[in-house]
């Protein structure tokens, strides 16, 4: 709570001091933001800037050539729900989800 009270500069004085980077409110969004495995995608166009937090579901060209559909992919169990770390490899397909 004393956190809260003081201007910027004082409260990142005060964390550097304990050996944090950030406050506990911040701690807690970013990791309610990542252990569900979320991204961010940024769109621009006429009507603003926004940033989406999405899902992606990735399975290689030929787990989904097999299957022959996302739909028959996903009752296979092929369809693997990957982290914000995961690196796309040559012939990986991503289904990306949000909501608008």
């Amino acid at each position: 709570m004393e956190l809260v009270e003081l201007d910027a500069e004082e409260r990142q004085d005060d964390l550097n001091s304990l050996g944090v980077q950030e406050g506990g409110l911040e701690s807690l969004i970013q990791a309610t933001y990542h252990l569900p495995g979320l991204r961010t995608s940024f769109t621009m166009g006429p009507k603003g800037n926004r940033a989406w937090s999405i899902r992606a579901q990735t399975i290689s060209w030929q787990q989904l050539l097999e299957a022959g559909s996302m739909v028959e992919a996903r009752s296979r169990g092929w369809l693997r729900s990957e982290g914000r770390d995961d690196v796309m490899v040559e012939g990986g397909m991503m289904e990306f989800l949000f909501n608008v």
